[in-house]
């Protein structure tokens, strides 16, 4: 009786463990599909990053050398990514939605989308997208990321000389 006792236990605990350690091996997993993609797609852009950052299935990084700012985005359906010379680049805004909702008498916000804004020179606008809701429910530093790679490719961009704004 005491061994048919144990086998049971160990069932038991082998059963109610086995979702956790199968949800988190499927988790990684998918995580190590996105940053092969993402290195795959950095690769061959022939860049060397002096500031980079990945995070979730993201990635954006600076090229001081050739001025070049380059996000990649992997989703399940296709890979987005974007290419900047960032000669071309005039400003850079940071642009969040934000959706206000009453939760026991108090007024919260919840953000829905992060966006940084490069308005270009003779060209149409390109926005990088840092964070979406429909993307990733979790929210980790996404204003301190937003604001700390405005600053970034305000550092990075030619300075505005008196003799071109006057062209």
């Amino acid at each position: 009786m005491e061994i048919s006792e144990w086998v049971i236990t160990m069932l038991i605990t082998v059963l109610s463990l086995f979702p956790f350690v199968w949800f988190t091996y499927l988790g990684k997993k998918r995580m190590s599909k996105g940053k092969k993609a993402i290195n795959e797609l950095t690769n061959a852009q022939n860049l060397n990053f002096n500031v980079k950052e990945q995070w979730n299935n993201s990635f954006i990084g600076i090229d001081e050398q050739q001025k070049v700012l380059f996000y990649a985005k992997v989703k399940s359906t296709e890979n987005e990514s974007l290419r900047i010379d960032l000669n071309k680049v005039k400003l850079c805004k940071i642009h969040k939605e934000v959706r206000e909702f009453k939760r026991e008498k108090k007024v919260e916000s919840e953000l829905q989308k992060l966006d940084l804004e490069l308005e270009l020179y003779g060209k149409s606008n390109l926005t990088v997208n840092l964070y979406d809701i429909d993307d990733n429910l979790s929210e980790d530093f996404e204003m301190k990321r937003a604001e700390l790679w405005q600053k970034l490719i305000f550092k990075n961009i030619p300075k505005m000389t008196a003799s071109s704004s006057a062209a």
